[in-house]
């Protein structure tokens, strides 16, 4: 009667700890993989952004906590809300919120 206690909690163990360190971790791996990673340029498109400053169709905006270089609509003014459609490199393509290209969607 002992031994078979003693067997099933070494069982109840090695069982425990295959679970813990093995099956938890991939499952984890797993989904972050098919997860969409909201960062770099990707994660910019669609987002909004605010502008500090425009002229001639080029200017500042301010996204998502950074100050970025963006070209646009010509007639943007400063404090605009703006929709980011593209990225190039480190240059933001703009449009004006409500400018019939439909809503700001996030990704």
């Amino acid at each position: 009667m002992l031994n078979s206690a003693i067997l099933i909690v070494i069982v109840a163990v090695v069982v425990f700890e295959i679970v813990e360190h093995v099956v938890l971790p991939l499952s984890f791996a797993i989904i972050q993989k098919r997860r969409r990673s909201p960062c770099g340029a990707e994660g910019l498109i669609g987002r909004e952004g605010t502008v500090i400053s425009w002229s001639s169709g080029s200017g500042r905006v301010f996204a998502e906590g950074e100050r970025w270089k963006a070209r646009g609509a010509a007639s943007l003014a400063a404090g605009e809300k703006v929709a980011i459609r593209a990225v190039q490199g480190t240059v933001l393509e703009v449009a004006p919120l409500g400018d019939g290209r439909g809503p700001v969607t996030e990704p």
